[in-house]
């Protein structure tokens, strides 16, 4: 299964982590109160549910988005950040645009991984 991701490009590699830098984009993020765990199970079923039809566009319909990646987890306090990237061109109607931003990345299987 293909993910669509936001254009980015690798600034410095260490070992098996990346330091990339991305492009432009939108995100559609959640806010998980608790552990790193609860946040990378519960945000991402959340985040989840929104993108394959649990959300509602100004007309009143639904609509399935394709999975993204990555997905990033943030330390936001006692609670942690939960965030699908897309490219700007993402029909997201909730979601708020990133500027370049630079992060670091570790190419996976899909499970969450610690860099």
């Amino acid at each position: 299964m293909a993910h669509e991701s936001p254009t980015y490009r690798v600034d410095e590699q260490f070992g098996d982590v990346e330091l990339r830098r991305y492009e432009a984009h939108v995100v559609a993020e959640t806010l998980v109160p608790g552990s790193l765990e609860r946040a990378g199970n519960g945000g991402f079923r959340r985040l989840a549910g929104y993108i394959f039809g649990g959300n509602e566009t100004a007309a009143g319909a639904s609509t399935k988005i394709s999975m993204t990646t990555p997905v990033t987890q943030s330390r936001v306090g006692d609670d942690y950040r939960v965030r699908f990237m897309r490219r700007p061109d993402a029909p997201w109607s909730a979601s708020r645009s990133g500027l370049g931003t630079t992060r670091r990345g570790r190419r996976g299987s899909g499970g969450a991984t610690r860099c």
